[in-house]
């Protein structure tokens, strides 16, 4: 039902799609008839990347054990078919390591 400016506001979520746009269509019934609209919509996803490490500080030389959880946004469903790219830097800036991973089935 509208309101009485003849606006309608209706919040949708937008499902797991794979292509960055989408086609909305719309159809309207009315007492004055039947329209349609169709409109080409890009998807932006937005993902929260978790990272654990097994202590907060480490000397040079030792090796870091990393854990890192992809969850998608708004669902919070694991992130499992896109490659993380995984760098390093010291507290200079300076790059220690990089190296593109790809996600298990648990993100």
């Amino acid at each position: 039902m509208t309101d009485r400016t003849g606006t309608l506001e209706l919040p949708f979520r937008v499902g797991d799609v794979k292509e960055d746009s989408v086609k909305l269509e719309v159809h309207v019934k009315s007492v004055l008839g039947h329209e349609k609209l169709m409109q080409e919509l890009k998807v932006k996803r937005a993902f929260k990347i978790m990272i654990n490490t097994d202590k907060p500080i480490y000397k040079p030389g030792q090796m870091m054990h990393l854990r890192v959880l992809a969850l998608q946004r708004p669902s919070m469903r694991p992130v499992n078919d896109r490659p993380v790219l995984l760098e390093i830097e010291a507290s200079k800036g300076n790059k220690l390591f990089k190296k593109e991973l790809g996600l298990s089935s648990f993100g």
